[in-house]
């Protein structure tokens, strides 16, 4: 077993191989703990951690706090495992980068390189497998219930990437006929966002391909319903001319165009103006998720400025300030090879 093993991805979950509780009770100790290993193997200075987790603190009780949120996690993970997971100096902690440690994110990670632009169609047996692993791995939602606003570009980009292998994962099955699989799969992608009409579409094909016409029209009604609740809009017309083509090749009766309110109150000339903006709101929702990558990848660039702004900051300060105090027995300090110890 690892000195420290941590799932992030949904429900927080810790586990040290020596430790009496694994998780510290208190919430700023386990943002603490979450924040060091999403940024594991960089030293992170003290003060951009007081900014972060006690942004609304003065600075001298900021400085407090962290020190006891270091003690906590020390206690709860047990000493000998901190000190092998943990580099606290008198300026910077950081997770170290050789710790034995098995993390969630990282391995998710791992498995989006090793597949990250390679089609879906072309991920062979072995690329599915490592595609399938990945999505296992990913039980919910970076640190789900939990509100750091720090973790939030985090958050969109893994979803994003998980919402990616979900798509290559049914190009795959598609490709080798595994269309109950490729099913399965889209359907994940709906219940993390149920108004995505691409994969509507997918669906619709992936049904009619199993040879379940039915299936795959009210497949297409699910589709009108999600984008008539989520955004008032409806499908395009490259999901419409796909329903006609799925009931050209058979005899399915079709449901009354009159079930959609929207033909019966409103004419097609007075709804096209706030058609067009609520379409224009839906394609927003993608773009979002593209501006969310863009900031995911700007953001060691941004907490490497900030960090710099912090050091101008101290070596500004006058020698003997106390802006940094000692460590107090009992907590986390920085010894001379600048290692945690416990001390007392």
């Amino acid at each position: 077993m690892p000195a420290l093993s941590a799932r992030l991805l949904g429900s927080l979950d810790v586990r040290a191989e020596h430790g009496d509780g694994d998780l510290p009770t208190a919430q700023k100790a386990q943002e603490l703990l979450c924040y060091l290993l999403l940024h594991r193997g960089r030293p992170v200075r003290r003060g951009a951690l007081s900014c972060v987790l006690w942004a609304d603190t003065e600075s001298r009780l900021c400085r407090k706090n962290l020190r006891q949120a270091l003690w906590q996690l020390q206690s709860a993970l047990g000493y000998s495992a901190a000190d092998t997971v943990f580099d606290v100096a008198v300026e910077t902690v950081t997770l170290r980068g050789s710790a034995d440690l098995w993390l969630d994110v990282a391995e998710f990670q791992a498995a989006v390189e090793k597949v990250q632009g390679i089609p879906g169609r072309q991920l062979g047996t072995v690329g599915a497998a490592i595609a399938d692993q990945a999505i296992q791995l990913y039980r919910g939602d970076l640190l789900e219930g939990f509100d750091f606003e720090w973790c939030l570009v985090e958050r969109e980009w893994l979803q994003t990437r998980y919402l990616m292998l979900l798509d290559k994962l049914m190009s795959f099955c598609e490709a080798n006929r595994e269309y109950e699989r490729g099913i399965e799969y889209g359907e994940r992608i709906l219940r993390r966002d149920r108004a995505r009409e691409y994969t509507h579409r997918r669906l619709m094909c992936l049904h009619h391909l199993r040879g379940d016409r039915t299936g795959a029209l009210r497949q297409y009604e699910r589709c009108l319903q999600a984008l008539d609740e989520e955004f008032n809009v409806a499908p395009a017309a490259s999901t419409t001319r796909l329903r006609e083509q799925i009931c050209s090749e058979g005899g399915v009766a079709l449901p009354s165009e009159s079930r959609d309110p929207r033909n019966a109150t409103t004419s097609p000339a007075a709804a096209a103006p706030g058609m067009h903006l609520r379409r224009l709101q839906h394609e927003l929702a993608d773009l979002q998720r593209q501006v969310g990558e863009e900031i995911r990848r700007l953001q060691p660039v941004l907490l490497k400025a900030a960090s710099a702004v912090v050091a101008g900051q101290d070596a500004a300060r006058p020698s003997g300030s106390g802006d940094d105090e000692p460590e107090s027995a009992g907590r986390f300090a920085a010894g001379g090879q600048g290692k945690g110890h416990r001390t007392g």
